[in-house]
């Protein structure tokens, strides 16, 4: 976030006006071309023209929101509304911190008039005054727009995995097995869970290296259908022991379908909670393993979640975990790839930066391993159906590829979009290069 604001005030010292500098350096990265963003915010330093009006670098930061969130089609009054609140909101902060959005008032003098701009020459306010002011257009600029990004991927993973509940993926059929056993869960495991609990979204196996106690309490964040609540409940519950683990996933058909096979089992020392993994709904040291399982790669704020997780384990509590990290930064391409997000891959992080980030949250004894897993086992459910459930074909507002089709063998079974996307990204680049299914282990202080 910081490279946007040096980069507003580096082209302010190359001669640009305040509008200019700010637009074209947020406009960067947004498919904006430089000469087109000097070209439409040149009129607008000094306050419009010269004129005192409206600070340049708050058209300019406007101009640039209008970027992401504006009507470009004659029914697209949502991204109208969006753009309508973040210049509000823009405009709030910015008089906040300055007292005012009015050039005039922020200069001290007014340029419109040749005593005015006589005096801001004298004041050197180009180089004394403006710079804090396009660095702090741009700063707020790039805040307002991530959160916007990570609601809008927040949005479409919710989508996406709600979609695959609904779906008619089970243990039952072959390709979702596969998909878990590759990852290091045993026919017995599997056998031993409620079918509808898998649905072949897995990246390893959290339970059978969290040393899971009886009596113990254990939460897994982004639990989806129950599976390795149900294992981790019958390794806490043990001999009647009074265990419990709690699943905690933020999409509500994943509650429903995880609840229903509790039901349907019979499982009563488990619970599930509908919420997000960067704000958990459960005491401060009330648990004492926090397990997961290709989940927090899909938080936009990843150094929340390990804050939240050091938040609710006892001291002394550990992390047994799952995850995608990445070995290496993806290609721009795969990196950008909505679908590869939604997939665990673009959202992943290096494993540098996941050891530093348990580090930071208070963690101790940080240990994040390579499993040498072959991340092309999800292509096992791919081609297995000729068909994708009913639920599996729809948002197809979302931008995210189409890559599943509809067919009618009575013997095909179900793929989802997720999935058949991730096999379509394996065939177009060896992610095991970039990208590594891990083990994630660390103490809380």
């Amino acid at each position: 976030m910081t490279r946007v604001p040096a980069r507003a005030e580096e082209v302010f010292a190359q001669g640009y006006n305040c509008s200019q500098a700010v637009l074209l350096a947020c406009g960067e990265g947004r498919g904006l071309a430089p000469d087109v963003a000097l070209r439409v915010a040149g009129p607008f330093g000094g306050g419009i023209g010269r004129l005192g009006e409206t600070c340049g670098a708050v058209s300019g930061a406007i101009m640039a929101l209008g970027l992401a969130y504006s009507k470009v089609k004659p029914d697209d009054n949502d991204s109208r509304e969006r753009g309508y609140k973040l210049a509000r909101e823009f405009i709030d902060r910015f008089t906040q911190m300055h007292g005012s959005v009015v050039c005039r008032d922020l200069l001290g003098c007014d340029l419109s008039t040749p005593a005015g701009l006589a005096r801001a020459k004298e004041l050197r306010v180009h180089e004394a005054v403006c710079p804090r002011f396009v660095r702090a257009a741009a700063e707020i600029v790039e805040e307002l727009l991530a959160r916007e990004a990570a609601a809008d991927v927040k949005a479409i993973v919710k989508d996406k995995y709600a979609a695959v509940a609904e779906s008619t993926l089970t243990n039952d059929h072959a390709g979702v097995r596969a998909v878990a056993q590759a990852f290091g869960y045993s026919a017995e495991e599997l056998a031993a869970i409620p079918a509808s609990a898998n649905m072949g979204l897995s990246c390893g196996n959290p339970t059978a290296t969290a040393n899971l106690r009886p009596g113990e309490t254990v939460v897994d964040l982004g639990s989806g259908g129950g599976l390795d609540v149900f294992l981790a409940a019958q390794k806490v519950g043990a001999g009647g022991a009074t265990g419990k683990a709690i699943g905690i996933d933020m999409t509500q058909e994943m509650i429903d379908r995880a609840r229903k096979g509790a039901r349907d089992a019979g499982i009563t020392n488990v619970e599930f909670h509908l919420a997000a993994i960067d704000k958990i709904p459960l005491p401060d040291s009330s648990v004492d393993c926090v397990i997961s399982n290709c989940v927090i790669n899909l938080a936009p704020d990843k150094p929340a979640v390990f804050r939240e997780i050091a938040r609710i384990l006892k001291p002394g509590g550990r992390i047994a975990v799952s995850d995608i990290a990445l070995k290496q930064p993806l290609p721009a391409e795969l990196a950008n790839d909505i679908a590869a997000y939604v997939g665990c891959i673009a959202g992943a992080i290096l494993i540098d930066d996941y050891r530093a980030g348990l580090f930071a949250a208070g963690f101790s004894d940080v240990v994040v391993l390579d499993s040498g897993a072959d991340l092309n086992a999800y292509a096992k459910l791919e081609n297995q159906s000729a068909c994708c459930s009913p639920a599996m074909a729809t948002s197809s507002s979302l931008p995210i590829a189409k890559t599943t089709c509809c067919g009618s063998s009575a013997k095909s079974q179900p793929t989802s979009e997720v999935h058949a996307r991730l096999a379509a990204l394996f065939r177009q680049y060896n992610v095991n290069a970039y990208a590594a299914s891990v083990k994630v282990f660390a103490v809380r202080k």
